[in-house]
């Protein structure tokens, strides 16, 4: 009997971004936002990016969603090469970003349809209901974005990217507008989705600025100074993670990550 070949030698990492650097020019200076970044991620990882303002995370997050192309390197997407947008990827902003002529299950169903996974409008409607019920906005379908609060938009965003069954989720900040209580009710939801997305985890690149929301919901953290990634903290800490807050294993990762925000810009220690 001929054995079956091993073929886990493969399979491509989920992302890989290979000395990519990005140079933008404003008033005829040029600058550099991302110089030399290498980073490769397994599918179904959760990612958190973090780092101060104006270090590249949010540019490095537009390389992957093929909004703006590297100036340097390539970064590649299922091992192709990416060239612009692509319905593999969702992105969630600060911003909520949705069509404020449209109710909450008409923004929902809009991704479904423009997703590339061939269901009629009808289809894309139970989808739509489907999905505004799992993040809690069961009943709210009708209402339009000016209608619902801050946190109950961020809700339709989410579902909406979820709906669409991209294999990458991209997310800017999502939480960064809004209070801590709702802040820790979306977190919640966003690992309950992560892990429950159809059978297998999706993979997820989420930018913040907060370091325990980073915490929280990573398996790793990268950390930027400006324009690099100095260090990839792996996280083994046993989930949901906030029952484990107290435990040596959460409190050295804490203070691991505060002490990168005071370290001094990429020098030896670039990754």
């Amino acid at each position: 009997m001929t054995s079956k070949p091993d073929l886990s030698e493969n399979v491509s990492p989920a992302i890989e971004i290979s000395h990519a650097g990005f140079v933008y020019q404003d008033k005829n200076r040029e600058y550099t936002a991302l110089k030399d970044i290498n980073l490769s991620v397994e599918k179904g990882q959760f990612i958190c990016i973090a780092g101060q303002s104006g270090c590249g995370k949010s540019t490095l997050l537009s390389l992957l969603a093929g909004l703006r192309m590297p100036s340097s390197g390539t970064v590649k997407i299922g091992g192709k090469q990416v060239t612009g947008p692509d319905t593999d990827r969702a992105m969630v902003f600060q911003s909520y970003s949705l069509f404020p002529w449209m109710s909450a299950q008409q923004n929902v169903a809009f991704g479904i349809l423009h997703s590339g996974r061939g269901l009629y409008k009808e289809a894309a409607r139970r989808r739509a209901r489907e999905f505004l019920t799992r993040v809690g906005m069961s009943g709210q379908g009708d209402k339009y974005p000016y209608q619902l609060s801050g946190g109950m938009r961020q809700r339709v965003a989410i579902a909406r990217a979820f709906a669409m069954d991209p294999d990458i989720f991209l997310l800017d900040e999502p939480f960064g507008a809004i209070d801590t209580r709702m802040r820790a009710q979306l977190q919640i939801l966003m690992e309950v989705l992560w892990e429950n997305s159809g059978g297998s985890r999706k993979t997820v690149i989420f930018v913040t600025h907060d370091t325990e929301e980073a915490l929280l919901l990573a398996d790793r953290i990268i950390f930027m100074r400006p324009g690099c990634i100095v260090y990839d903290m792996v996280l083994d800490i046993p989930r949901p993670r906030r029952q484990y807050a107290d435990e040596p294993d959460f409190k050295a990762a804490r203070e691991k990550l505060l002490k990168l925000y005071y370290e001094e810009d990429c020098g030896e220690n670039r990754l």
